[in-house]
């Protein structure tokens, strides 16, 4: 019995196997290319055409979804001969995409799907509307994520696949996958490389053998030596020897236990200089990849952080110095008012004359001094607020060093104290400064002196003349010594803190406000120089300071006044004699009943006739309705109706005689130097402040009567 062959089945058979053969080796070639470290747009445009050759399709495609939206894009394409392009998106065709794969890459075999007639299975019927007749898709996955789709389309008839070529499919979707993970996996490692290369962190590594591997950029930035010189120097390049020891001995430690520590360095830096760095150090792979390490320089840090907690103690130092200043100020205020309203009850209710006069005295006494309390606290505030001026003119040195010692003589007799004023002769006659501001200093100083020098003391004040240059700026070193308490060294520092005593228990037995030598250095340092101090405990104090100064023109000759010489003063009063101005009519513009009396008893005895004024508009109507009235005025500044400030400059718009000549002063508790110009801006010829002393008052009669 022969066997049959056929011919045909046989010519299939060798036909599908050598199409196997073919696919097998089309499946190798892909592969080695996927090996390969070429760029994944070429290798998946490569893998495509191969593909899509070998299958005789229409065309193939991988998409991608968009970033923001999901909506699927054909970011690979290959067509055939008989090319047909991608159609618009249609809507449903990315829910069926999304439908068909899991968003998680599956464990296993990777899914596909096919179709071999869209037209006949309503499922992906949809994808006829795209010009789909027959399809096979495969996801790619990339990091554990879904990545993409390759979709292998016939377009012009519904076509049958074959496992192998699903399978075939199914491989391309793995080697994408594959080709996929790795480029994103170089991605992120060149951006984690950029980051560390560009951080401003010092980070490398230590190889097991304690050799430093890699440094970054901010290394040779932190410590001034290259990469080249931290590479061969190591770690020991920049430590001390027994840090260097130490942190050998905790490499392996660290190394063993795969752990992490953390460390604050002194990193001895190119030149010489010490940074401090804020170091981790930490395992990074197993014993033999060695460890890593990422330091930052927190030496500014740690400066910032000692700044702030010394601003901090600066403050809450200052915040005590303050409260302790107020409570000093209610005593400093409290004590002279309460002097002032006890004297006025025990003087309203004296019978006696000599009692009612020491009941007078005191009151006057404890006025003074709360006007002193009121005056350095004005002036303080001023200082903080940076509007403490310097206003320069020339003045008579020795008539200012006599009229400010003439101050002290009363309380220098009255304990008893020897004083005594010495002046070089090579002191100049005359100077040009601010003359007030120097008394002010020199009635500190002085008032310190009488206020902490015990009775039978001694008590000095000298000028000495200290260089001059070629344009005539003299240097003038002036000296207050005393045999008082004196002052240890631990307080001399604060001595010129603003709101602070050297000592708390002083102001408690001898009071005062604690602003008069920080006042007092500040001008000084205004006027070109510096305060210091020379103090022993128990055999008293020295303060010295300079000024600069241009020499004056005038001399003692220029002046109505011949010098006197400088000795200790004897205490004078001033009284104006009966009379004194009879004859003469002033007007005094004050709102303030009590101010209105208190001049007016003032002035009873000089013979002056004195007519009043409640407010600015009534003392122009009365100067308007007879101008030749009046001899002078006295105008208070804050007042209802018009202000001084505008009652003077209407008197002086006045068309009438004696308008712009009357002698007009400003009398008024503004007592700032700004105060005093905006008095003779407005058409003021002086300036007279409050509490009024009759002194002040009876000198402006005279110079304008």
């Amino acid at each position: 019995m022969g066997i049959t062959i056929d011919d045909n089945k046989m010519h299939a058979s060798k036909e599908a196997l050598q199409r196997r053969l073919a696919q097998q080796e089309l499946m190798l070639a892909i592969a080695e290319k996927f090996v390969s470290a070429d760029d994944i747009a070429e290798l998946v445009k490569d893998a495509l055409r191969m593909v899509g050759e070998f299958m005789g399709v229409t065309r193939i495609l991988v998409s991608r979804p968009e970033s923001d939206s999901e909506l699927s894009h054909a970011a690979f394409f290959w067509c055939g001969e008989a090319c047909i392009e991608t159609a618009p998106a249609v809507a449903g065709l990315n829910e069926l995409i999304f439908s068909s794969f899991p968003r998680e890459a599956p464990t296993g075999e990777i899914p596909t799907v096919c179709c071999s007639d869209t037209q006949s299975d309503p499922k992906y019927r949809i994808l006829d509307t795209v010009d789909v007749r027959a399809f096979i898709w495969a996801p790619s996955y990339a990091n554990g994520k879904y990545w993409g789709l390759i979709s292998v389309e016939e377009c012009l008839r519904p076509r049958v696949w074959t496992d192998e070529e699903r399978r075939l499919i199914a491989l391309i979707g793995k080697l994408i996958s594959a080709a996929a993970h790795r480029s994103l996996m170089e991605r992120r490692l060149t951006h984690m490389s950029s980051i560390v290369k560009n951080s401003p962190q010092f980070i490398g590594c230590i190889n097991s053998a304690g050799m430093l591997e890699y440094v970054n950029e901010a290394g040779s930035v932190m410590t001034g030596y290259s990469e080249k010189e931290l590479l061969k120097g190591g770690v020991g390049l920049l430590l001390d020897s027994d840090t260097f020891a130490r942190l050998k001995r905790e490499y392996r430690e660290i190394l063993e236990a795969g752990s992490r520590r953390e460390y604050n360095l002194d990193i001895h830096v190119k030149g010489g200089a010490i940074r401090v760095a804020q170091v981790s150090i930490f395992s990074i792979g197993d014993k033999s990849d060695g460890l890593g390490f990422i330091g930052r320089d927190i030496t500014d840090n740690i400066r910032l952080k000692r700044e702030r907690e010394e601003a901090l103690r600066e403050a809450e130092r200052a915040s005590r110095a303050k409260s302790e200043f107020l409570s000093r100020m209610s005593h400093e205020m409290r004590t002279p008012m309460n002097a002032i309203i006890g004297m006025t009850n025990i003087g309203r209710n004296a019978v006696e004359t000599e009692r009612k006069d020491y009941c007078l005295s005191k009151i006057d006494e404890a006025s003074g001094h709360l006007l002193g309390v009121i005056n350095d606290v004005l002036d303080m505030s001023k200082i903080e607020a940076g509007k403490l001026e310097i206003s320069h003119a020339e003045f008579n040195l020795r008539k200012l060093l006599r009229r400010v010692s003439d101050v002290f003589g009363f309380r220098l007799e009255e304990k008893r104290v020897a004083f005594g004023v010495s002046v070089e002769d090579d002191v100049p006659e005359t100077l040009v400064s601010d003359e007030q501001r120097l008394a002010q200093v020199l009635t500190n100083l002085l008032s310190n002196a009488v206020k902490f020098t015990p009775d039978g003391g001694s008590i000095s004040l000298s000028v000495r003349f200290a260089g001059e240059d070629a344009e005539g700026n003299c240097r003038l070193e002036f000296a207050v010594a005393d045999t008082g308490i004196g002052i240890s060294e631990e307080n001399r520092e604060k001595l010129f803190r603003s709101f602070e005593q050297a000592d708390g228990s002083i102001s408690r037995k001898y009071g005062g406000t604690g602003l008069g030598l920080a006042i007092s250095k500040r001008i000084v340092e205004m006027l070109g120089g510096e305060v210091r101090v020379e103090s022993e405990v128990g055999k008293g104090s020295r303060f010295v300071f300079d000024i600069a100064a241009k020499r004056g023109t005038r001399t003692a000759s220029d002046s109505s006044d011949s010098p006197e010489p400088l000795e200790a003063p004897e205490r004078a009063e001033e009284a104006p004699g009966a009379d004194a101005f009879a004859g003469r009519r002033i007007l005094v513009a004050e709102d303030i009943e009590i101010n209105r009396e208190i001049v007016s008893a003032l002035l009873a005895d000089t013979g002056i006739e004195i007519d009043t004024a409640e407010n600015g508009a009534e003392a122009v109507r009365a100067f308007a309705a007879d101008p030749s009235r009046y001899d002078l005025i006295f105008m208070d500044i804050h007042m209802p109706e018009m202000d001084g400030f505008s009652a003077a400059r209407a008197i002086r718009a006045m068309d009438a005689p004696r308008a712009k000549s009357i002698p007009i002063v400003a009398m008024t508790a503004n007592v700032f130097r700004e105060d005093i110009e905006r008095c003779l801006e407005a058409g003021m010829n002086a300036h007279i402040g409050k509490p009024i002393d009759l002194g002040d008052v009876l000198d402006k009669l005279r110079t304008y009567l």
